[in-house]
Parts: C-alpha cells; sequence; structure tokens
C-alpha cells in the first residue's frame, strides 16, 4: 500500500468515525445483520449508505458506499469489479479478503480496531482483481 492510497484511507477513516456517519454506518449494520438472522441461506447481506453522510468531505473518486454482514466462518462468493476500485474496511470483527491474482495470491488479515494500523483495517482491490471475502467472527 502506498502512501498516497495510505492518505486516502486515513482521510476515508475519519469520514467514517465522524458522528453523522458512523450512526448512520452503525443502523446499517444493524439492518444488514438482522437480515442474515433472518434467513440462515443467506451467506451476507449489504445496505447502500448515501455519500451524503459524509459531506463534502468525500473525494471525487468515491462513487459509492455499502455496509457488508457476512456470515461468519464462511466464504462469499469470489467477485470482481471491472469497473471500479474497492476499498474494504472491518467495522466489526475480524476476517479477510483473498486476493487471488494469477500468480501473486495474497491475503488481507482485517481487523475492525480503530486503533490498529491502517493495513490491517483496510483493504484496497485494484479494478477487475478477484477476490473473496471471509468474516471470522462467529453469527452477527
Amino acid at each position: 500500500m502506498n502512501k498516497r492510497e495510505k492518505s486516502l484511507l486515513a482521510k476515508l477513516g475519519e469520514l467514517v468515525r465522524a458522528a453523522g456517519a458512523n450512526s448512520i454506518i452503525q443502523e446499517a449494520l444493524v439492518k444488514a445483520e438482522t437480515e442474515l438472522r433472518q434467513d440462515p441461506s443467506k451467506l451476507g447481506a449489504t445496505v447502500q449508505i448515501p455519500l451524503s453522510i459524509f459531506g463534502k468531505g468525500i473525494p471525487a473518486s468515491i462513487k459509492s458506499c455499502r455496509v457488508f454482514a457476512l456470515r461468519g466462518n464462511t466464504p462469499l462468493k469470489i467477485e470482481r469489479h471491472p469497473n471500479s476500485h474497492h476499498r474494504v474496511l472491518s467495522i466489526k470483527g475480524t476476517g479477510e479478503v483473498r486476493v487471488l491474482e494469477e500468480g501473486n495470491p495474497q491475503t488481507a488479515r482485517l481487523r475492525s480496531d480503530p486503533d490498529a494500523p491502517i493495513e490491517e483495517r483496510w483493504a484496497t482491490l485494484q479494478e477487475n482483481v478477484w477476490h473473496q471475502p471471509v468474516a471470522q467472527v462467529s453469527e452477527p
């Protein structure tokens, strides 16, 4: 992770922790966790977050924000995003993002400790890279 990316992630982290945004994000997390509890067949649930909660501080390069709740110890489907660069922040529990680049597989281990280094809270996924998120926590 280069300095520019670390700086951007630090800025995004501040925006996420801001009181107004954080309360909306926590509400979305509760909603997603409830959806998982109500439907045992689901591996994950997502809630869209309006970028407006971050005010004018959100960088123009950020086009969307979502909260995901993943079923513990269950790998989500392998996916890629052909038109976007993704950044993942752990906001509850621990987990990993398995990056499946041919010839260079990596695992980003994440935890939600706000005092942890950026590399342990965030994962950056370049456009068109296959990856698989896995929550390490028990059921939400």
